[in-house]
């Protein structure tokens, strides 16, 4: 655990959130004095995606068994015992590129003191298609990739114009992978021999009696496991832009579904 590991992105250190302030504009908000030959900008704050609001998604399902054990008795001779078992099950990955995508730059004034305040100058702010779901007792986001987009594109013969029809729920910028592993283990053995005892009769006469053993013992394992992986890259929903005053939100509504740009 976790399951099938070597499948993870590698490991690697980013940052949710990065503060950039000048040396200047840092130095006159700790003196709380204010400059003006030092810009008005107090602080800008660039934010990222990472795992922790994507994650790795695994999931498995029933280990399913069939066995078959057979015990014969040979009495006062042996046994035969066959032990064989028979296992399936699947897994499947779920990963995505969101880790360390740009989530939103913010800047920030500052006051007469110099002080930084929490009054937004401009900001923009990058929304990814997604939906909620829980996983492990947490609510984590999950990208969605299916979108409305446009299909069977041709040129009409008679007037040279382009056809096309508009499709919902296409799925674009999704990869699939999977594979098997199929295993067998068997192993057979056989086992004879015979102990000898000895009869006396009559007074210098022995006669040996063989007293024959065997057995044969069977043990087979078959598993069969199918592993899925499913690589989603994020499609960018809309960008939502502000300066202060006024708020611009543009939207992705249609892509192209051979190269996936929006339209």
């Amino acid at each position: 655990y976790p399951i099938i590991e070597s499948l993870y992105p590698g490991a690697g250190v980013g940052y949710s959130k990065v503060t950039v302030q000048s040396i200047a504009s840092l130095a006159e908000t700790a003196s709380h004095t204010a400059n003006s030959k030092v810009s008005t900008t107090g602080k800008t704050v660039y934010e990222f995606y990472t795992a922790k609001d994507f994650p790795v998604i695994t999931d498995e399902t029933d280990n399913h068994k069939r066995s078959f054990n057979l015990y014969i008795p040979l009495p006062l001779v042996g046994q035969i015992n066959k032990n064989k078992l028979f296992a399936t099950q699947g897994y499947a990955i779920m990963i995505n590129d969101m880790n360390g995508k740009q989530r939103s730059i913010t800047t920030y004034g500052k006051n007469t003191l110099g002080q930084v305040y929490d009054k937004v100058i401009n900001s923009v702010k990058y929304i990814y298609k997604s939906e909620t779901r829980q996983y492990d007792g947490q609510t984590v986001n999950v990208l969605i990739n299916k979108v409305p987009a446009i299909v069977n594109e041709s040129i009409n013969p008679n007037d040279g114009k382009i056809q096309c029809n508009k499709q919902d729920n296409v799925v674009i910028g999704e990869e699939y992978d999977f594979f098997t592993d199929s295993r067998q283990s068997h192993i057979y053995s056989e086992r004879f021999g015979a102990d000898l005892n000895a009869f006396l009769n009559f007074p210098g006469v022995t006669v040996p009696i063989p007293w024959p053993s065997t057995g044969v013992n069977v043990n087979e394992l078959k598993t069969f496991v199918t592993n899925k992986i499913i690589m989603k890259s994020g499609i960018l929903e809309k960008v939502i832009a502000n300066d202060g005053f006024t708020t611009v939100t543009t939207e992705n509504k249609l892509f192209d579904v051979q190269t996936g740009i929006p339209l």
